[in-house]
């Protein structure tokens, strides 16, 4: 079960004004259709095989000599499959990839709507907001404007809150429980396996040994779905949803999909689970790791 795929598919996918106009579009379209071919993979096996296509057609080089280094005709073509990597790597890296290379297609008079757009939601998934709303102003973007986000300090699994009615809080996700254990839920407010993974987890008596540890993330994505989360927390403030940020404590973690359970002790994994079929049996090994954490 791959709820999240479809979800982030939506966001990323090129629409026909997206695509490549050039008829140089050889890497982007080769990689397009390699992530047809396999959509049946998990995220990360699909990553690493992109990444492989990729890196055998662009010189890691040109991004080292500031994008100078590539042809007029092939930036668009470049550009896009280079934010295709930055979709599924969602790291500072790859995004500054993609900044370097719409700096050099602004410079050649080259820059679209959809590449501004496009780099815009990849700042959005690193949360990079402040330079999200200067693009947004600069290139006069018909997007909403990002609201404040302070840098976070301190480590461990980094998230940001909902706080009030318009404020957003970076903070560590402390565990529930006095013992370190916490569920981390994966899910999206607009994801149906998650929602409904969810009114009956925190609807029906079954799942009472779950609720005390559970805690509500909506992974990074090259969108802001701030209103859906705020909606989410006035109508269920025991079990509020957080929005991913950025740290190395979620690199063990996978948040491609959604839902996916990760149950951990003291910000150490112990099993992760993923998907929801109807009846709940994906959960099973959680209640059996975390009975055995219990005693």
């Amino acid at each position: 079960m791959r709820a999240i795929i479809a979800a982030f598919l939506v966001l990323m996918a090129s629409t026909p004004e997206d695509r490549p106009s050039s008829s140089s579009s050889a890497i982007y379209k080769k990689m397009m259709s390699q992530e047809s071919a396999l959509l049946g993979l998990a995220p990360q096996q699909r990553s690493d095989l992109l990444q492989r296509t990729y890196v055998a057609a662009v010189e890691e080089s040109i991004f080292r000599q500031k994008c100078t280094g590539v042809a007029v005709d092939q930036l668009d073509d470049v550009f896009s499959a280079t934010a295709l990597m930055a979709f599924y790597r969602r790291d500072a890296m790859w995004t500054e990839r993609v900044q370097c290379l719409h700096a050099a297609m602004v410079a050649h008079d080259m820059a679209e709507a959809r590449h501004h757009r496009k780099l815009h939601g990849l700042l959005i998934a690193i949360r990079r907001f402040d330079q999200a709303n200067e693009l947004r102003r600069r290139f006069e973007i018909e997007v909403p404007q990002l609201p404040p986000l302070a840098v976070a300090s301190g480590s461990g699994i980094s998230v940001i809150s909902m706080v009030g009615g318009d404020r957003l809080e970076q903070s560590v996700l402390l565990p529930r429980s006095e013992e370190g254990i916490q569920v981390i839920a994966m899910v999206h407010p607009f994801c149906g396996f998650s929602t409904r993974a969810l009114d009956s987890i925190l609807g029906e008596l079954r799942y009472a040994w779950l609720r005390p540890y559970l805690q509500l993330v909506v992974p990074r994505e090259p969108a802001w779905p701030e209103s859906a989360i705020r909606a989410w927390n006035i109508k269920n403030p025991a079990h509020p949803m957080h929005a991913q940020a950025m740290g190395q404590a979620w690199q063990s973690l996978g948040t491609h999909e959604t839902p996916v359970f990760h149950l951990l002790r003291n910000g150490e994994l112990i099993v992760s689970v993923t998907g929801w079929k109807g009846d709940g049996a994906e959960l099973d090994i959680v209640r059996k790791f975390l009975e055995d954490l219990e005693r």
